[in-house]
């Protein structure tokens, strides 16, 4: 699931699941290998993001904050 595409809680979940799932198969290939530097990746991505990221579907808002750790230091 795209993070552009959820929409509502369910959604949100599954993509949640999803990102679990990514994670304990791929964590080689995650920027992020703990729960500190999640974190941290979490922040700079909202510093460095415009706010167009950070407007519009809360559900996607969210989605796209918990993926950025993935593939931002």
């Amino acid at each position: 699931m795209n993070v552009d595409e959820v929409k509502s809680k369910e959604d949100f979940i599954l993509l949640l699941m999803q990102i679990k799932k990514d994670f304990e198969e791929k964590n080689q290939d995650w920027e992020s290998q703990d729960l500190s530097s999640y974190f941290e990746s979490m922040i700079a991505w909202v510093e460095d993001t415009d706010n167009s990221n950070l407007e519009g579907n809360v559900w996607a808002v969210m989605s796209k904050l918990l993926v950025a750790p993935k593939y931002h230091e």
